[in-house]
Formats: C-alpha cells, structure tokens, sequence
C-alpha cells in the first residue's frame, strides 16, 4: 500500500510541475535512501525490491512529463547511468560480505527490474499518454539504450515493439492532429494512427540508430517479438525464421515507409508526408555511416528495386 501511495505522489508532482517537476532530485534521494539502509542493515529484501521499483516509476513519470528538448531530460538518463557506475552495493557483515541482491540482480550494477518495469510501462501505458509525454518516454528510453543501460540490450526490446506497432501493423493513416494527442488513459492502443506512432520511431532512430543497426546485424531477437502481420504479408518465407531486429526487416521498414510517404501525400497530408520521408533519410544516413552488412544488404536491395528512395546528396551529414 505504501508504494501505491509514494507513485501517486510521483505522479501528481510530475503533472503538477512539468519541467520543474523536481523529480530528478527525489530520485538521487531515492538512492541515497536505499544505499543508506542497506548500509545499516534496517532493508529487507522486499523492501529493497519495492524501492527498485518505485525508484524506477519515478523515472517513468519524471521522463515523459519532461518536455522532449529539455536537457532536463538527459540530466534524467545521466542519473541512471551513474547509478550503474556505483557498480555492486554491498557492506561487510558477521559472516563476511553481504551484497544487495534482488531476484532481478545486484544492485546497482544490474540495475535490477529496469528493464522489465519500464517494458511494462511503455507497452500498458503509451497509448494512453499524450504525443508530447510519448515522445518524451520515447527519446529517454532511447537515451538509455544507446549508453547500454539495461542487461542483454533489453530496453531495445521497446524500440522494437515501437517499430512493429507503427510500421508492421495496420491501422489508420490519421492526421496531422493525431500527432497533438492530449493525455487519455482509456485509449486503446488500437485506436493509435501511424501519424501518431511516427515520432517515436523517429525519436529511436534518431537517438540509438546506430544500436539498432548494431542489432540488426546481429540479428538480436526476443521471445515475444515477432513481426507484425504487414511484415509477414511481405515475407510470407523470409528463410530464417524473424523474432527480432534482422537487415531484412530494416529494409521493409524502408519501403514500408516509401509507401506511407505516398499515401499521406495522395491523402493531402504533405507534413506527414515529409515526415516519412525523414524517416526515410534518417535510416539511410545512418546505414551510409556503417560499413557492416546492413549496408550491403540496402545496396542489393537498391540494385532489385525493393529500396527506391535515396536521401538528397547533401543531407547525408547527419540525422534529421
């Protein structure tokens, strides 16, 4: 009961202040809370485990309700990874070292139940946020993920749940309006359009890029990430079977993009249209900045005419 009541007051405070939230304070005394009382031994381990979780709800809120281009939201994502900087907590006790584990790890190297509590936010809660704290959660997730937070890569895991539900699964186009969503938490994350999911996407893209690449190469797969039905549509037998991020499925996500651009175009949404389109060149920049075989995988997709879309010359510098 008591931790319903500590994320409740998280959650008012952080709609109450927006930007000046002050949320990334509580969290740095959430930690000196958990290392005091583990230090003098007055924790126990399902107290340890609650305050993980809470702690990391705390970021939740404080995140999404951080306005996306606020260094305030970095300062959030730098927090987290100092904390991993702590490396393992532990004390000396009667019998010898007694370190603070939990059953998602050691704290704070493991960062324990990061990971999963945040996969579980994003995928209960982001239909239901409005576009700006999508887009915030969006780009702070990403943050994390480029600096390696989270064990196995597993906040990579959102980003590719986020691409499947814009990209690989149908839905209606919707407007430029849908990307001005208030906050409703009885939102179906159904009702999503692809112009509401796009920023996301782009805000991935834009900030662990080149981890995802890094991924598809690798061909990083998670038991519960299997293509959505567009994709399967495309490649009824990809060869191999696909349960992650793959170069083949990169290059659908292009095309599937060049007909989005299309679509949005012919439906007389030219804004959405140039959205897609720097979907587009932010994924083939990127590519250009690698030498691995997702670049030579698009180079024999642009020779079959699967890939037709090429970035102006001159914006090939960097992501948009």
């Amino acid at each position: 009961m008591l931790s319903v009541i500590v994320r409740q007051a998280y959650r008012e405070q952080a709609r109450r202040s927006g930007v000046d939230n002050g949320l990334w304070a509580s969290a740095w005394s959430k930690w000196q809370s958990i290392n005091s009382r583990f230090y003098r031994g007055t924790q126990s381990a399902e107290d340890l485990e609650w305050d993980m979780h809470d702690l990391w709800y705390l970021y939740y809120e404080a995140s999404m309700n951080t306005p996306e281009e606020s260094p305030a939201l970095d300062r959030l994502a730098l927090q987290i990874v100092q904390a991993r900087e702590q490396g393992l907590l532990n004390r000396e006790g009667g019998g010898g070292l007694v370190q603070a584990k939990t059953t998602d790890g050691h704290v704070w190297s493991d960062l324990p139940f990061l990971v999963p509590d945040m996969t579980k936010h994003w995928l209960d809660g982001h239909a239901g946020l409005s576009s700006a704290q999508r887009l915030s959660l969006s780009k702070f997730l990403a943050n994390l993920a480029s600096a390696g937070i989270g064990r196995d890569d597993g906040l990579c895991a959102i980003a590719l749940s986020t691409f499947r539900e814009a990209l690989e699964t149908p839905r209606p186009l919707g407007t430029s309006a849908d990307q001005q969503q208030g906050e409703d938490a009885s939102r179906p994350e159904a009702e999503l359009s692809v112009a509401a999911c796009l920023p996301s996407v782009n805000s991935w893209l834009s900030w662990a890029g080149l981890k995802i690449i890094q991924l598809s190469e690798k061909e990083k797969s998670w038991s519960a990430s299997e293509p959505g039905p567009l994709f399967r549509i495309a490649n009824p037998d990809p060869g191999t079977p696909v349960t992650g991020f793959c170069t083949v499925r990169w290059i659908f996500w292009l095309t599937r993009l060049e007909s989005l651009a299309k679509s949005f175009r012919d439906s007389g949404e030219d804004a959405l249209s140039a959205v897609a389109t720097g979907l587009m060149d932010n994924m083939l920049i990127l590519v250009e900045a690698t030498g691995g075989r997702l670049k030579k995988d698009l180079e024999t997709a642009y020779l079959s005419g699967a890939v037709q879309h090429r970035p102006i010359a001159e914006d090939m510098s960097s992501p948009k």
